[in-house]
């Protein structure tokens, strides 16, 4: 598992370093953009510089994700996988978006176009990355929230499923460590919130996703479970007719179960998941100051 990991996290340093010599080599035979064009180098260096990591993150980060569902699926009683329709699914629709995000200028030389198409085509490479990590991640939560349902959950054991919340927490660090690196593509540019909009709308609504969907199956099977022994030590102080003492631990008991939360979460993997929310609106705000701060000392 680790040599898997080692390898994942070498593929993404290596696909990084080959897709930001491609760009620069594009640029450097075109000869950049014109002058007045609308679109600088600088800017055309700034976004090609997350085209170039944020697919070697994902890359990278798929070794410890993969790892940590392994140990998550390794919880449940049945199979757990993930979709290949799925997958290609958001492949696809990711693909389709990037390339479309970009509009071609009509009536220009060949090499500005060469540039927009470089352009385009890194952008659909960047999203097609996008959604094939989210098509992976979101297939096998769903398959994870039906194989959930069907478990038989001890209520003194809970710690069983442990993994699959610490999967999930993960699943919420990737995609809020990808909307962190969003100021990359504004770094000689001014900070301006269009360029990070499509990042928000996808990212926060996907983490939270990532984060609830392993765990609504198991959630609702404690539910049950919960609901069972409740039952039971209703009937049991119903039917009591001993000491005060022993009705009074029957009683404690019962108040024992019914604040135990369904969720398989402790406050310690909910606090570090909701920490990583806030931390892609700390960096945009950061880069912000510091940007305002170099034009005022400038």
């Amino acid at each position: 598992m680790r040599d898997s990991i080692s390898y994942r996290i070498a593929a993404g340093v290596v696909l990084t370093l080959c897709l930001l010599v491609t760009y620069r080599v594009i640029h450097t035979l075109t000869g950049g953009f014109p002058e007045g064009f609308g679109f600088s180098d600088e800017r055309y260096f700034d976004v090609t510089l997350l085209y170039s990591i944020l697919p070697g993150y994902f890359l990278a980060m798929s070794g410890i994700s993969a790892a940590r569902g392994q140990l998550a699926r390794d919880c449940f009683s049945v199979d757990v996988g993930s979709s290949r329709f799925a997958m290609i699914t958001f492949t696809l629709l990711g693909v389709v978006y990037g390339v479309l995000d970009f509009g071609l200028v009509k009536d220009q030389e060949l090499s500005t176009r060469v540039l927009e198409w470089t352009l385009r085509t890194g952008s659909g490479f960047l999203w097609g990355c996008i959604g094939f990590y989210a098509g992976w991640r979101v297939s096998q939560g769903i398959a994870m929230a039906r194989a959930g349902r069907s478990e038989s959950i001890n209520l003194w054991q809970r710690d069983h499923y442990r993994p699959v919340a610490r999967m999930a927490t993960l699943d919420v660090f990737v995609t809020m460590g990808a909307l962190a690196l969003m100021p990359l593509q504004s770094l000689s540019s001014t900070f301006q919130w269009v360029y990070y909009r499509p990042g928000l709308v996808v990212g926060i609504p996907m983490a939270i996703l990532l984060l609830l969907l392993p765990l609504l199956g198991i959630r609702a099977a404690t539910a049950r479970s919960k609901a069972v022994e409740l039952r039971a030590v209703n009937q049991e102080v119903t039917e009591y007719d001993g000491d005060r003492v022993g009705l009074e631990l029957l009683l404690a008991h019962r108040e024992r179960i019914a604040a135990l939360s369904p969720w398989p979460l402790d406050m310690r993997l909910l606090s570090r998941a909701l920490f990583y929310l806030v931390i892609p609106p700390a960096a945009w705000v950061g880069a912000a100051l510091v940007e305002r701060l170099v034009e005022q000392v400038l």
